[in-house]
C-alpha cells in the first residue's frame, strides 16, 4: 500500500466520526475535507467543486421546504382529516406512499418526499413504529 493510500483510507476512517455522533455532521464533512485537502489527497482547486452540482440545491430546497411544511402547522390540519380512515399501520403506509407516487408526477421525486416526510414522522410517531417502516417506503414511491 502506498502512503497515498493510506492517508486516503485514514480520511476514510474519519467517516467513523458520523457514527460517534459527537460533532455535528456538517463539522465532520468539514473536517474530513480539510484534511484530505491538506493531505493533498484532494486537490486545493477542486475541493469545493462538488457545491457547484445542482443537486445539492435541489436537496437543501427540499429540506428547507419540509420544515417548512413541518413548521406551518399543515401537517397537524393534515392529520386531523385523514387519521380516522387510516386504522391500520398498512394503511398508512399504503396512503403515504400513495400520495408520494402521484405528488411525484409533478414535482421533482425528493422534493415530494420531503413535503410529506414530516407526515410519516408525525404518524410514525403517533402510532409508536419505527419511521423507517414508514419512510423508506415512501422514497421508492
Amino acid at each position: 500500500m502506498t502512503l497515498q493510500q493510506g492517508l486516503a483510507f485514514g480520511v476514510i476512517a474519519m467517516m467513523m466520526l458520523f457514527v460517534w455522533g459527537r460533532l455535528r455532521y456538517d463539522l465532520v464533512a468539514m473536517l474530513t475535507l480539510f484534511v484530505a485537502v491538506v493531505l493533498r489527497i484532494v486537490p486545493a482547486e477542486n475541493a469545493f467543486s462538488g457545491f457547484s452540482n445542482e443537486i445539492l440545491v435541489v436537496i437543501a430546497s427540499a429540506l428547507v421546504v419540509s420544515a417548512a411544511v413541518a413548521r406551518s402547522g399543515i401537517v397537524e390540519q393534515v392529520l386531523q382529516r385523514i387519521e380516522p380512515w387510516l386504522t391500520s399501520d398498512r394503511a398508512v403506509l399504503v396512503t403515504l406512499v400513495g400520495a408520494v407516487t402521484i405528488l411525484s408526477a409533478f414535482v421533482k421525486n425528493i422534493a415530494a418526499l420531503a413535503m410529506l416526510m414530516p407526515v410519516a414522522l408525525q404518524l410514525a410517531k403517533r402510532r409508536q413504529i419505527s419511521p423507517s417502516y414508514l419512510l423508506m417506503p415512501m422514497a421508492f414511491g
